[in-house]
């Protein structure tokens, strides 16, 4: 009470310094011989001004002790819910409140303004009918404000999401680091913060509500025993559980659902695990460290897949250059046959050796001997 005081100490003791002003300086002019009472009581400018002036404070000490009264109680039921252990809805009535004092303070606002200028002789029908037309333009040209607007408070109101909560919503996924009536900021993993207005929003995953959800999917050999591969996953949570890093962040054993499919593929062997909210990630981070360890002493056989090609029948299958056979290998890296040369006949002539009609040469003159 006393910190409220405060706050509107300053505001009170201007006001009660021009009241003071103002009186004194009317009593000086009366007793100058201005008729200054005779103009704020018998004249309707000055009875209108001060009728005005006691207008406006009374509406001004009601909007106080109205804007007063409704915090208190706004207040007074977060701390009632505090108390009682009912922390989501003192969490959801906490980030709604600086909307209604908004909300609030327009509409007190308003109703003196309107009153105030109604009591001094203005006619307010022009300006609340142009303020509707006005309002009603404003509607719209400016649809997706009004759609932002009126999301967020739903969704602030219905508790859907949080400040510190992992969200996924519109392609996005992060943290939440700040909600407002028309945006919703999200800190995504590799740390860019997307800002999305809330008619974008259509749907939203969050994590950080209720529990978590482990879903553990083994691609084992068909010849692999599942039942003993689940013995081993429910050994790893059960070893965790008694764990103190752990035990609070586990809700349940590990749950076998059996093989969801066998095939060609091997046979898929799944599970679940309920968690903690926000708290799967780690979990599954240390559930698959230590099954790792553990499978691998158990030898268990994992599917491995194998491809197979061929060729033609008659054509060898080389996989590289390197591990084909010698003879191969030196047959193909051996240079291109030479030209054709000529070869002498007995008259002293050469013949072209070129395969067909070839056509032989001209005599030549041979070397002389001696």
């Amino acid at each position: 009470l006393q910190k409220r005081a405060d706050y509107y100490y300053p505001a009170v003791r201007r006001i009660l310094t021009i009241f003071i002003i103002f009186v004194t300086a009317v009593c000086v002019a009366q007793s100058w011989g201005l008729p200054s009472f005779y103009f704020f009581t018998q004249n309707p400018l000055g009875e209108r001004l001060v009728s005005a002036a006691i207008i406006l404070t009374i509406g001004l000490v009601i909007a106080a002790v109205a804007w007063e009264a409704i915090n208190g109680a706004l207040n007074k039921q977060i701390d009632r819910y505090t108390s009682s252990a009912q922390t989501s809805r003192a969490t959801r009535l906490r980030t709604i409140l600086p909307i209604i004092r908004t909300v609030l303070l327009v509409v007190i606002i308003i109703i003196v303004a309107v009153t105030t200028l109604s009591q001094i002789g203005i006619n307010v029908t022009p300006l609340l009918t142009g303020a509707g037309i006005l309002g009603v333009g404003l509607s719209f040209g400016s649809q997706s404000l009004w759609k932002d607007v009126i999301t967020g408070f739903f969704m602030l109101a219905e508790d859907a999401i949080q400040v510190g909560d992992w969200v996924t919503t519109s392609g996005v996924a992060g943290t939440v680091e700040h909600l407002s009536i028309r945006t919703l900021r999200v800190r995504s993993f590799d740390g860019d913060l997307h800002i999305i207005p809330f008619s974008s929003v259509t749907s939203i995953a969050n994590t950080g509500k209720g529990f978590n959800q482990l879903i553990v999917r083994q691609t084992l050999d068909l010849t692999e025993d599942s039942t003993r591969v689940a013995a081993l996953m429910a050994q790893v949570i059960k070893e965790m559980r008694q764990e103190d890093a752990f035990k609070d962040m586990i809700y349940s054993e590990y749950n076998d659902l059996g093989v969801d499919c066998s095939d060609g593929n091997g046979a898929v062997l799944i599970g679940t695990i309920r968690t903690a909210p926000m708290m799967k990630w780690k979990v599954q981070r240390e559930f698959y460290r230590r099954l790792a360890n553990l499978m691998a002493e158990n030898k268990v056989k994992f599917y491995t897949p194998t491809s197979y090609s061929t060729t033609p029948p008659g054509n060898s299958l080389h996989l590289a250059l390197d591990s084909m056979p010698d003879a191969l290998l030196n047959a193909s890296t051996q240079a291109p046959p030479a030209t054709p040369t000529a070869q002498p006949d007995t008259q002293g002539a050469t013949a072209s050796s070129t395969p067909g009609n070839a056509k032989p040469s001209g005599p030549t003159e041979s070397a002389p001997h001696g």
